[in-house]
């Protein structure tokens, strides 16, 4: 689980944008050995995540994740236009 909130530079400006963390963000470690904030839960308890180039591809590492997380919170992982991944 992530502590603290999620900050992220906006890459035109410059400027800090700061996200809220309402208590269930989670990081991944990944093989570069760095926690990486990938999961944010809103205040609705919707869990989202910025979805990578290969996130198509069926062995995409977050999409694999994702996948897991939904199934054991019983959920499913559905896109911003509503398609359903497996």
């Amino acid at each position: 689980m992530a502590e603290g909130d999620f900050e992220i530079a906006n890459p035109r400006t410059g400027e800090i944008i700061k996200v809220r963390n309402t208590g269930g963000d989670a990081e991944v470690c990944f093989e570069t050995n760095k926690w990486l904030r990938v999961f944010r839960r809103s205040p609705s308890s919707r869990i989202s995540f910025k979805v990578p180039r290969d996130f198509d591809l069926p062995a995409s590492g977050i999409r694999r994740l994702a996948r897991e997380l939904a199934h054991a919170l019983g959920a499913s992982v559905i896109g911003d236009q509503g398609e359903i991944y497996d």
